[in-house]
């Protein structure tokens, strides 16, 4: 492997041959357009980070089996009157009440049934009250003990893929009869979820902003499914 491309000067169609920060495995690539290196007290240039967003998006097609086989589940079960439960800490958190807002909300189709969903970071007084009297720990195994019925779908959402409030949240649905969900960078594993996207990258904004396309995704494609 070569040189880290952080702050190389590259020229237009030029090749580049060594690696990316969180794309380790690809070793070769092409920059479509004109660079020229930023002296900004040692922060990427902004092209470079498009371009390492645009790195991880291409890398993604791996998982888009997975992501089908999610938006599937999801369609299924909320036909048979489940519901998705979602956690999540700081912008993971953002993230699982987007996500439930545009279950509930909508996509594209307006006037369609809500979809039930509920994101377990919203309340600001439960989760306080449990990090009080349990632990920070706890703050979502307890809510999912509440809310959790069989065939629920619970997704966790975890750029490092082992929060501990998240894997035990994940575990604790697992015995209430939930499927579980993991959607994480490439750590996902690590929580034995029954179901694991792998982001492949190991740099939290890149994971972050693949996570809110990949629930965009599940979004659009359960609602069509639905009520198409």
């Amino acid at each position: 492997m070569g040189e880290d491309i952080k702050g190389i000067v590259l020229k237009d169609g030029e090749t580049v041959v060594g690696k990316v920060v969180g794309l380790e495995n690809m070793d070769k690539v092409t920059l479509p357009f004109k660079s020229q290196r930023v002296v900004n007290k040692g922060l990427k240039p902004i092209h470079e980070i498009f371009y390492e967003h645009e790195l991880v998006l291409r890398a993604c097609k791996d998982i888009c089996p997975k992501v089908k086989e999610l938006a599937d589940m999801i369609s299924y079960r909320i036909g048979l009157g489940n519901k998705v439960i979602i956690l999540g800490n700081g912008g993971s958190a953002a993230d699982a009440q987007h996500f439930a807002g545009e279950l509930i909300g909508k996509f594209f189709i307006a006037n369609r049934p809500p979809i039930e969903a509920i994101a377990l970071n919203c309340n600001s007084t439960i989760i306080t009250a449990l990090a009080n009297d349990f632990s920070g720990n706890d703050i979502f195994a307890r809510q999912v003990i509440a809310h959790t019925r069989a065939e629920d779908v619970v997704i966790g959402l975890s750029t490092s893929g082992t929060s501990i409030n998240i894997v035990a949240g994940l575990t604790c649905a697992k015995k209430c009869g939930g499927t579980t969900v993991m959607i994480s960078g490439d750590n996902a594993d690590r929580a034995g979820a029954d179901l694991n996207i792998d982001i492949p990258s190991r740099s939290t904004p890149r994971i972050q902003e693949m996570t809110i396309l990949i629930l965009h995704i599940i979004s659009e494609l359960v609602e069509k499914e639905l009520y198409k």
